[in-house]
């Protein structure tokens, strides 16, 4: 009768353990969509609106606007291409959590400053700054890729690219509407600064992350066709989400 009474006390309390587990995982998980759709919508916000305002910026000529459009748009991405690994490899080190927390605020921070920009030059300089201090989506990724059970690793994955793209289609309406009722170019970057500020909240209070701090590894060599899949695996994602938008 103990031997029953103890195996029926472990059976419940590994039951418990594992719903315990199940809830905190999925809470993440729909966490990290919700932010995940706020970034992507706040960085695509400004895509519309970028070419309106370079005008004000003492971009005069139509061919200048243009080619000062695709550099900005560009600028940004160029300059977390080399970042990101870095950023990646403090993750691994400090944790996914401290780098969205990171990402975020550095973000909202430049995205204020943009609005309040002299010239096309101090404008470039807040965009590329703002490439420096990249690397939301991967953390994103990341951490909710380790918080998941693995079984369920695929379903996480799909919702948060979900919100990802969602944002992204979302985001230039939302732009495109804040120009037109506040009559500003400058307004929705601050209306935009203060989502990722609150993505940035959202982040502090409500993300639960279990990191664990891998063993330091001598000799580490890098795969270069995974990171060569990988690479262009995001590249056709960023093509997918341009064309659908």
């Amino acid at each position: 009768m103990r031997e029953e009474q103890s195996r029926a006390i472990r059976k419940s309390a590994a039951a418990a353990a594992d719903n315990a587990a199940a809830v905190q995982w999925q809470r993440t998980l729909w966490v990290m969509v919700g932010i995940q759709f706020i970034m992507t919508g706040a960085f695509s916000v400004l895509s519309p609106i970028m070419p309106l305002l370079l005008p004000e910026l003492g971009v005069e000529t139509a061919s200048a606007v243009d080619l000062w459009a695709g550099i900005l748009n560009g600028v940004t991405s160029f300059v977390a291409a080399f970042a990101s690994p870095v950023w990646g490899r403090v993750a691994d080190r400090r944790g996914r959590k401290l780098m969205l927390l990171r990402s975020s605020l550095a973000i909202g921070v430049f995205t204020a400053l943009m609005g309040v920009a002299a010239n096309v030059w101090q404008f470039f300089a807040f965009r590329a700054l703002m490439g420096v201090f990249a690397g939301f989506s991967s953390a994103a990724i990341a951490l909710v890729a380790s918080q998941v059970p693995e079984g369920r690793l695929g379903y996480a994955l799909g919702w948060l690219s979900t919100g990802q793209l969602v944002g992204s289609l979302v985001g230039p309406l939302i732009g495109g509407a804040l120009a037109d009722m506040t009559g500003s170019y400058r307004i929705p970057f601050y209306c935009t600064s203060a989502t990722i500020l609150l993505s940035l909240a959202l982040v502090w209070y409500a993300v639960d992350e279990r990191f664990v701090a891998p063993p330091k590894m001598r000799g580490t060599t890098v795969n270069v066709p995974s990171f060569c899949t990988f690479a262009c695996t995001r590249s056709l994602m960023k093509r997918a989400s341009r064309s659908s938008s």
